[in-house]
């Protein structure tokens, strides 16, 4: 479910900023590598950016809007290299992410979603044609 919603967000926001219409450095690498990439992307974006920098930001005292401010802004700017569209993109799927991690407490789920989105954006055009 949270996959499949973030997909949706990405996909509409993709083509209302004309995202992905130019060659990525992803085009370059095999497929086999490129899965890889993603799968590690899931799981380590989702351990770090919800599960450890909210989690420490309010052990140590941060309120819960400003901890996912912080987690949010960096992770969305971490995202630059794709331009401003991929911040934008990675700006409110991870806030669909982090209301999710807040809401259920699942990190696992998150690193799910979070590795479908990017598998069916990076991945499955490839497979398809």
């Amino acid at each position: 479910m949270i996959g499949a919603l973030c997909l949706g967000v990405a996909a509409g926001l993709a083509l209302l900023t004309h995202y992905g219409q130019g060659a990525s450095y992803l085009d370059k690498l095999p497929v086999s590598i490129v899965t890889l990439i993603v799968l590690r992307a899931g799981m380590v974006k989702e351990l770090f950016y919800r599960g450890y920098t909210i989690e420490r930001l309010q052990a140590v005292g941060v309120g819960r809007a400003v901890a996912v401010a912080v987690s949010l802004i960096i992770f969305s700017s971490a995202h630059w290299t794709g331009g401003w569209a991929n911040v934008l993109i990675a700006f409110v799927t991870g806030a669909i992410l982090t209301a999710f991690y807040l809401w259920r407490r699942d990190l696992v789920a998150n690193m799910i979603g979070h590795f479908l989105v990017d598998f069916m954006a990076n991945v499955l055009p490839r497979l398809a044609g």
